[in-house]
C-alpha cells in the first residue's frame, strides 16, 4: 500500500503550525470479516436520501447524459480537506456537464455532529468547496451504509462517479496519484462517455481489500490509541509490545507511537531507539520513511534538547536530496523548517519554509486553509521570535 493511500486510509489530521501528523484513533471496530461488496462498478447508485442539504440544490435523481461525483468527507479529516480544492476544480472545469456532491459522514467520530457545525465549516471553505454539500444522519448513518459500506469502503475521502448512463463508473480516493486507476482519468472518461469499467472494478477490489485490513488494524490498535489519548505513555509501550507479540510484522506500525511515548519518558533512550531502528531498516525505502517519521515526531515537541533537534536534522536532510515537488516533499520541508526554528536559526527556517510554500502554490490539493496556515507560520519565522531548545 502506497504512502498516499496510507495517508488517506488513516485520514491524517494535519496540524501544520505544529507539524503534528497523527492518525485519528476513534474508528469503529471491524467486527466479523467483511462480506463481498453488494454495490459495485456498473450498478445503478442508491438514492441520495435521506440527507440534509446544506449548500446547493438537492439532487433527488441521477439524470442520464450528466455526470455526478458523490464525495464523502468529514470536517475533522485532513485528507478530506485536502481533496476539496481538487473537487472544486473538477466542478469548475466541467460546469454544466458534471455535478459534485459532498456528503458529510462519520462526523460524530471527531467533532460536533450538527447541521449548524457542518454549515459553518462549509461557509468558511469559500472557493475550496464550490459544489453542492449535504449531511448524512450522524446517528443512523443511512447514506454511509447504503453507499460506502455497501461498496466495501470506509476511509474518507472516497469519491463515487456516476456516468452518463446513470451507473457507477468509479469508486476511489480522489487524492491518490498512485492508484491503479486515477481519479482525473476517471473524470475525463466519464464526461466523454468512455469509462474503463474493468480498471474501475480492479480499483474497487483493491480498495475493498485494503479497507478490511485497515479496520482489523484499527481494532487491534484501539487500546494503544486510548493510552496515547490519556497520555499514559508507559501503557502505550506495553500496548505496542502486545501488538508486536501478536503480529511481529506490525513493528513498523507502532514505531511512531513508541518514539512519541519514549520521548515523554526518557529522551536519551528514545534517541537510542530511533538510531537502532533506523540502522536496522530492511531497505532504503523503509529507512527513508523512518527517517522522516523520526524528524516529524521530534520537530513536533517544543521541549526537547538541542541535541535531539540536531539528531532529527541528521535523519531528515539526506532524504530531501534530490528535492522533489510532491506533497510529501512539501511536508518534509515544513518539518525541516520547524527544526531550524527550534534551534533558533530563523533565517534558515524562513528559506526552507519558503521552498515548501513554493511547492504548495503549484498543487491543486493544497487548500486555502492550508495555504493560510503556511503563510502564518512563515510570518512567525520571519518575526525572529525565538523558539530555541534549552
Amino acid at each position: 500500500m502506497g504512502t498516499v493511500i496510507r495517508v488517506a486510509l488513516l485520514c491524517l489530521t494535519v496540524s501544520l503550525a505544529g507539524l503534528a501528523y497523527e492518525a485519528n484513533a476513534n474508528i469503529v471496530e471491524a467486527g466479523p470479516a467483511a462480506a463481498a461488496p453488494s454495490l459495485v462498478i456498473g450498478d445503478a447508485p442508491p438514492p441520495l436520501a435521506p440527507l440534509t442539504w446544506i449548500k446547493g440544490s438537492p439532487v433527488e435523481t441521477f439524470e442520464r447524459d450528466h455526470v455526478y461525483v458523490v464525495a464523502f468527507f468529514a470536517t475533522w479529516c485532513g485528507a478530506s480537506r485536502q481533496s476539496m480544492p481538487v473537487l472544486s476544480e473538477v466542478a469548475r472545469r466541467h460546469k454544466g456537464k458534471l455535478t459534485v456532491i459532498g456528503v458529510n459522514v462519520r462526523q460524530s467520530e471527531h467533532g460536533e455532529a450538527t447541521v449548524d457545525a457542518v454549515t459553518r465549516f462549509v461557509q468558511e471553505r469559500g472557493r475550496d468547496m464550490e459544489y453542492t454539500v449535504a449531511m448524512d444522519d450522524p446517528v443512523k448513518k443511512i447514506i454511509f451504509t447504503t453507499w460506502m459500506r455497501a461498496a466495501g469502503m470506509y476511509a474518507i475521502p472516497t469519491a463515487f462517479i456516476v456516468g452518463l448512463d446513470g451507473r457507477l463508473a468509479y469508486i476511489g480516493i480522489p487524492i491518490d496519484p498512485d492508484a491503479s486507476f486515477g481519479f482525473d482519468t476517471a473524470i475525463e472518461q466519464a464526461v466523454a462517455g468512455t469509462s474503463d469499467l474493468t480498471a474501475a472494478r480492479q480499483l474497487q477490489a483493491e480498495l475493498a481489500e485494503q479497507m478490511t485490513h485497515y479496520l482489523l488494524d484499527r481494532e487491534l490498535m484501539t487500546p494503544l490509541d486510548g493510552a496515547m489519548e490519556r497520555k499514559d505513555y508507559r501503557a502505550v509501550l506495553l500496548e505496542a509490545d502486545r501488538i508486536v507479540a501478536r503480529d511481529p510484522d506490525r513493528q513498523g506500525r507502532v514505531f511512531a507511537d513508541r518514539l512519541i511515548a519514549m520521548l515523554h519518558l526518557d529522551e536519551a533512550a528514545a534517541l537510542a531507539f530511533a538510531r537502532k531502528s533506523h540502522s536496522s531498516a530492511e531497505n532504503a525505502e523503509v529507512a527513508s520513511v523512518m527517517a522522516d517519521t523520526i524528524a516529524s515526531v521530534i520537530a513536533n515537541r517544543p521541549d526537547l534538547s538541542r541535541h535531539a533537534y540536531k539528531v532529527a536534522l541528521s535523519y531528515l536532510e539526506p532524504t530531501l536530496a534530490p528535492k522533489g515537488s510532491d506533497f510529501n516533499t512539501m511536508l518534509s520541508l515544513m518539518t525541516l523548517a520547524r527544526l531550524h526554528h527550534r534551534l533558533g536559526d530563523s533565517q534558515r527556517a524562513v528559506k526552507v519554509h519558503e521552498e515548501a510554500i513554493h511547492i504548495a502554490r503549484g498543487r491543486s490539493d493544497v487548500s486555502a486553509e492550508m495555504m493560510s496556515i503556511l503563510q502564518k507560520t512563515l510570518a512567525e519565522y520571519r518575526s525572529g521570535a525565538t523558539d530555541k531548545a534549552p
